[in-house]
C-alpha cells in the first residue's frame, strides 16, 4: 500500500469511530448536519474534516509539524506531506502497524 493509501484508511477509519463515539454529543451531531462547531479551537463542519485533522496531528508525532499541511474544505479536505524517502518509510511503516493492529486493513 502506498502513503496515500494508508492515510486514506485511517482517515476513514476515522470518521467511522469519531461518528460512532460522539453521534449523541452537540458537536457530533452539528457535524451530522454538516454545521459549523468549535472543536480543541478549530472549526470543523463535517466529520471527515476532523478526521483529517487528528490525522495530521498524528502524522506530526513522526514527522516535524511544519512538514505536515492540513487544508479543511468540508469533504474535499487534504492532507498533504512533504517528507524525505527515510520519514516517508517511517510513517509507513507506523501507520501499517497501527492500522493492521486495529483490523482496519
Amino acid at each position: 500500500m502506498t502513503t496515500e493509501d494508508l492515510l486514506e484508511a485511517l482517515i476513514s477509519s476515522g470518521v467511522k469511530a469519531y461518528k460512532k463515539l460522539n453521534k449523541n454529543t452537540p458537536e457530533g451531531r452539528k457535524l451530522n448536519r454538516h454545521e459549523s462547531v468549535t472543536i480543541e479551537g478549530v472549526e470543523f463542519t463535517c466529520w471527515r474534516e476532523y478526521a483529517v485533522y487528528k490525522t495530521a496531528e498524528y502524522i506530526s508525532e513522526i514527522i516535524p509539524p511544519e512538514q505536515v499541511e492540513v487544508t479543511l474544505d468540508g469533504n474535499n479536505s487534504v492532507l498533504k506531506i512533504t517528507c524525505d524517502d527515510n520519514e516517508q518509510q517511517d510513517i509507513n511503516r507506523k501507520l501499517y502497524l497501527f492500522l493492521k493492529r486495529e483490523n482496519i486493513i
